[in-house]
């Protein structure tokens, strides 16, 4: 049985997506204070997605992955923004964060096609909410900024580690 992809979360995760590239634009234009309320809605949405799956019974493995997905894109090409148009981050930076986010997507990725389903992790969670305060806190230019940054990359290393864990252990049964 094919489950139904257009569902009120796919939708909903697909306007996140819609939002990006204007998200970015005002950044490029550095109209930070439209970016910066793009991006609540952004985030917003992030969380109304999820919650709608739930409260409509439309979990679907497809809209797991989709969301999933959209967050790492959403943060990468935040972060790549930051790099070339603002230039609060290093290359390096750059690539210490894409390493985690796309094993951690791909980890993701290989448990849910062998389970056929995917829970979202605490540190999944924890992880992907510090990097979108981390992207305001980019976008306000906070002093402190780079512990953020650091906090973010451990963050996601762990969430990777957490599903090569995870993926390790649903191999060896």
């Amino acid at each position: 049985m094919e489950e139904e992809i257009v569902t009120i979360p796919n939708v909903i995760t697909f306007g996140r997506l819609l939002l990006l590239p204007f998200f970015i634009i005002t950044l490029v234009y550095n109209k930070v204070d439209i970016a910066i309320l793009i991006f609540a809605a952004i985030a917003l949405s992030d969380a109304l997605d999820g919650l709608s799956a739930r409260i409509t019974k439309q979990k679907t493995r497809f809209g797991a992955l989709f969301d999933t997905m959209l967050d790492w894109v959403v943060i990468i090409s935040s972060l790549i923004t930051f790099l070339l148009i603002k230039k609060y981050l290093s290359t390096g930076v750059i690539i210490a964060l894409f390493i985690p986010m796309f094993g951690g997507l791909l980890l993701k990725g290989v448990y849910l096609k062998k389970l056929k389903k995917t829970t979202p992790t605490i540190i999944g969670k924890v992880t992907f909410a510090f990097a979108y305060v981390t992207v305001v806190v980019l976008l306000l230019n906070f002093a402190y900024k780079d512990i953020f940054i650091i906090i973010t990359t451990a963050l996601a290393y762990a969430t990777m580690i957490n599903y090569l864990i995870k993926d390790v252990k649903l191999f060896i049964r």
